[in-house]
């Protein structure tokens, strides 16, 4: 109890002096399919340090799942503003690109089909980032991956007529390969959002041209709001054209209902993604998702199977 108490000071005092927060989240994940029933327990903690020119966040994830237990860094970074100039190290959170699931800009983490703008696991590295003006940036990025330490991401970002640029250079290695991406996009909003992107890849001596395009629209129906994207991915070069419809409706202000299809063209591979979200406190979320699955191969890119599953979902944000 005495130990607790202490705890408890701690936070008070340090967030008094010197504008500390903490951030608190649990979650828990159990899946059935057809076969047994799996779990996912984790815990996930973090401290945000406020102080003039420089933020510092360090937070920490704990896993426990099947048999499995894991402990590591989640983020652990400081940022330094100076004028126009930010300096990040350290394991950082990374968000690059105007793409939702198909987000050829995003090379830092895989994106989740139920949520694609989910928050994820840090990359280690370094940021600069650099404002001329007011509407433009220059941002460049030096980091690692599991397969090379010297990787470099860079882009140029401008606004005109309300509408957003984005320049980007991406040189990385993935798995054997060394990959070299330039990738255009824009995105803006007229009557309905619009976005896109126009990635030329080199890898060794071949090269390929990818494209995505998506727009989005919110409806009001019965006093709710109907949220509805829709993003096309066009592989020219392999000839892959996948999409990606995402319905989501407020039922009450608590409950919301999505709806998710991803599929290819040619009939070959679908998922479809159905979820129901209940709002249970200011803390508390609870999400019953339901996943079924028809052939995968180029929808994530991999030639291992995965099971329709059932899923039922906690977490606890404070």
């Amino acid at each position: 109890m005495k130990n607790i108490s202490k705890f408890l000071l701690f936070i008070l005092v340090s967030n008094l002096i010197f504008a500390i927060d903490y951030t608190t989240e649990l979650n828990s994940k159990y899946s059935y399919n057809n076969e047994d029933i799996s779990y996912y327990n984790s815990a996930k903690f973090g401290i945000k340090l406020y102080e003039n020119d420089l933020y510092t966040e360090i937070s920490f994830l704990g896993e426990n799942y099947d048999t499995n237990n894991d402990l590591k860094v989640y983020t652990a970074f400081a940022e330094i503003y100076q004028n126009d100039l930010t300096l990040s190290i350290g394991k950082q959170k990374t968000n690059w690109g105007l793409g939702t699931l198909f987000n050829l800009t995003n090379i830092f983490n895989q994106a989740d089909i139920k949520n694609p703008k989910s928050d994820k696991e840090g990359i280690n590295g370094l940021d600069i980032k650099y404002r001329p003006t007011g509407m433009s940036k220059i941002e460049g990025f030096l980091f690692k991956n599991n397969y090379s330490n010297k990787n470099i991401a860079v882009r140029y970002i401008n606004s005109f007529n309300n509408i957003e640029y984005n320049l980007n250079y991406l040189d990385y290695k993935l798995s054997l390969n060394r990959i070299k991406d330039i990738i255009v996009e824009f995105k803006g909003e007229d009557i309905v959002g619009y976005w896109s992107q126009f990635n030329y890849k080199k890898i060794k001596d071949t090269s390929t041209k990818i494209a995505t395009l998506g727009i989005d629209y919110t409806f009001d129906i019965f006093e709710k709001n109907l949220y509805i994207a829709n993003e096309i991915m066009n592989n020219f070069d392999e000839e892959i054209v996948l999409n990606y419809t995402n319905f989501s409706y407020s039922l009450t202000d608590l409950i919301t209902y999505n709806q998710t299809f991803i599929f290819d063209f040619k009939g070959e591979e679908n998922v479809i993604l159905s979820n129901l979200s209940y709002i249970f406190n200011d803390y508390t979320t609870i999400d019953i998702t339901n996943y079924k699955y028809n052939n995968i191969k180029n929808i994530f890119n991999t030639t291992q199977s995965i099971n329709d599953k059932l899923e039922l979902e906690f977490k606890i944000n404070f």
